[in-house]
């Protein structure tokens, strides 16, 4: 592999940064420096007392992006970086953190959003919305489960973006918007099949179990004895504790279940025996 450098062009120094490349790109991209090629514009701080119930601008907060449909309104009226219009690459950088296209009216958004600026005709909007999407994937796989990501603009500014020439920054995308409805789908199949997996495996271990309990699972071999014989054995057991005077004669009313000749199921108490064949499972 060639070696990467990068010149400062206000010192003129140059650095090998072979150990900060990611990884390689073709020969006709470009590696950059977000910072270099565009601008994270940050929404406004609110103090409580300006957020309305009803207003002139709608307040975007992250929330509103993903679970929260409940809106604040403003009647202010500030610089135009404070507004996402239509069409505008927005990051979202705390908690729920990442890039969304602003599909609504002119909106006021809040200071944990990031508007993207950048050359429209150097850099194309969804390339970068993709390329931005993949660059989550990176942090969350460096990040704890339990860790509340925020996304800073010092740690932003500095990473690394590989830029393809504009027309096949358009390809990618296209590409892209084709594969995603498979990659989806492929999705909702594989939901459908854990599901279908976790059911298969309950019914399984069930069967399994209810085979075990029947007599079953493995062949009977009569050489071993019957149920009835360690039943027996058990009440002699019982009966020598009583002599010994370790238990006491109450505990030998214990019943004996039996099948009778018309194959129903008996339990002896004593000398009474009860029909007990409705009670067996």
């Amino acid at each position: 592999m060639n070696s990467y450098y990068e010149k400062f062009i206000a010192t003129g120094e140059v650095k090998c940064i072979d150990e900060e490349i990611p990884f390689e790109i073709p020969s006709s991209w470009e590696w950059c420096r977000m910072q270099d090629i565009m601008k994270f514009v940050n929404g406004r701080a609110y103090k409580k007392e300006e957020l309305l119930s009803r207003g002139k601008y709608k307040v975007l907060r992250v929330g509103n992006f993903f679970t929260n449909n409940e809106w604040y309104y403003s009647d202010l009226e500030l610089p135009d970086d404070k507004y996402c219009y239509p069409g505008d690459l927005l990051y979202a950088w705390s908690a729920s953190f990442g890039p969304q296209i602003w599909n609504d009216v002119k909106t006021i958004f809040h200071y944990h959003i990031w508007n993207v600026k950048y050359n429209s005709r150097i850099l194309l909007r969804d390339y970068l919305f993709y390329f931005f999407l993949y660059d989550k994937t990176q942090v969350l796989s460096s990040t704890t489960g339990s860790t509340m990501i925020h996304v800073s603009m010092e740690n932003m500014k500095p990473r690394f973006i590989p830029i393809p020439p504009y027309c096949e920054q358009k390809r990618i995308v296209s590409k892209i918007n084709e594969l995603l409805p498979v990659i989806d789908k492929f999705d909702d199949v594989q939901k459908e099949l854990d599901t279908l997996n976790a059911l298969i495996k309950e019914s399984l271990k069930k069967s399994i179990l209810q085979e075990a309990i029947q007599g079953k699972l493995v062949p009977q071999i009569t050489e071993e004895g019957t149920a009835q014989e360690l039943l027996e054995q058990i009440r002699q057991e019982k009966l020598q504790l009583v002599k010994d005077g370790k238990l006491k004669k109450s505990a030998l009313t214990d019943s004996i279940i039996f099948k009778g000749d018309d194959n129903k199921y008996y339990e002896q108490v004593s000398n009474e025996n009860t029909d007990i064949t409705e009670e067996i499972p």
